[in-house]
């Protein structure tokens, strides 16, 4: 995965939530971790790479492919990718088998035989089968995320988008879900996740981008960073945040 951004700004009237941003990581980077203080512009900034909103100015490239500004030609790029965020965004109205099935069917075109087919497979690949036709509100908060990533991950799309994966679930369903997540990563699926989880970021992220105010303070090989931060900025926030 090579992500290349060329002075990219996202501002909401008179708010610069991602301001000049650059940024080249490694070709061979499987995995892909935003940092950062709540407010940062961490989740902007994954939306825009993401092609959920288009940057205010600057040129976002997918392995050298400038990501488009036409909105026929984001949404095909959109279909390619997987997207988790905080809320799980699960549909309240159908069973968890069924809220794989719409996307499968109404998104990326499939009969609903073979979607069904593979709705199923996904859900048992997550442990998820004994669940497959509880309605949400049955289900727990991790059960709930495990879902939803179960749904970004059927149509088995090139990159897979995380906004903070785990922010509302208790340690239990955290731990559990970041498994899920870690086991992706040893398939070789490409990722690019925000999270405040600084243990889990150490160890599954090939490189760390740090954010601030809207911009990157800092970035680097993950083991590099967590052990020689770059700026004061980074070493204050991670003494804080990993001291217990």
């Amino acid at each position: 995965m090579k992500l290349t951004l060329r002075h990219v700004s996202k501002i909401y009237e008179e708010t610069r939530a991602v301001d000049d941003v650059s940024l080249e990581t490694m070709p061979d980077s499987g995995v892909l971790v935003l940092i950062g203080p709540s407010g940062g512009g961490k989740s902007t900034l994954l939306r825009l790479i993401g092609g959920l909103e288009p940057p205010t100015n600057g040129e976002i490239f997918h392995d050298g492919t400038l990501l488009p500004t036409d909105e026929i030609e984001l949404q095909s790029f959109r279909r390619k990718n997987g997207f988790l965020f905080q809320n799980f965004n699960l549909f309240p109205h159908l069973s968890a088998l069924d809220n794989l099935i719409l996307p499968l069917t109404k998104v990326h075109g499939m009969e609903k035989s073979p979607a069904e087919d593979t709705a199923r497979q996904v859900l048992a690949r997550f442990d998820l089968e004994q669940h497959a036709e509880k309605m949400p509100v049955q289900l727990s908060g991790g059960q709930q995320q495990r879902v939803g990533l179960a749904r970004a991950m059927a149509h088995q799309p090139g990159l897979l988008l995380l906004d903070e994966p785990t922010s509302a679930l208790d340690p239990e369903m955290k731990a559990e879900v970041l498994d899920v997540i870690d086991e992706l990563r040893q398939e070789g699926q490409k990722i690019i996740l925000t999270t405040h989880e600084m243990g889990f970021a150490k160890n599954i992220g090939d490189e760390i981008v740090f954010l601030s105010r809207g911009k990157i303070v800092g970035s680097g090989k993950s083991a590099g960073l967590f052990q020689n931060p770059p700026s004061p900025e980074i070493e204050q926030f991670l003494a804080r945040v990993m001291k217990w």
